[in-house]
């Protein structure tokens, strides 16, 4: 699976999107929930196209997001493939340490 998506703008600007822990959080911190995609695209869809910004280019706007939304062809494949890419940190926070004799335990008392 990719883990970055490269788009090109007419004008020849370059942006990529991807996710991290951190962009992930920040958007969870503003209430963004993966569900609004197909719950509530009107809301989630921009929701998570402007959060796959924020790893590259934290200071672009959301009215620049949408203007480089508008020009977009492949909507749902690309909206398929940036809920991929967001799954991967939250996945990654269950992920089980290597067995290295170091790890930490647990136990109900």
């Amino acid at each position: 699976m990719a883990d970055q998506i490269k788009i090109t703008t007419d004008e020849g600007k370059d942006w990529t999107l991807a996710f991290n822990n951190r962009s992930v959080r920040r958007m969870s911190e503003n209430g963004f929930k993966i569900e609004d995609v197909w719950e509530r695209p009107i809301i989630g869809i921009p929701a998570l196209f402007h959060g796959a910004f924020y790893v590259h280019h934290k200071g672009i706007t959301p009215e620049m997001t949408d203007q480089i939304w508008k020009t977009i062809k492949g909507k749902e494949a690309l909206v398929g493939q940036l809920v991929k890419m967001y799954q991967k940190p939250v996945e990654a926070v269950l992920d089980e340490p290597e067995e290295n004799g170091k790890n930490a335990t647990w136990e109900v008392v």
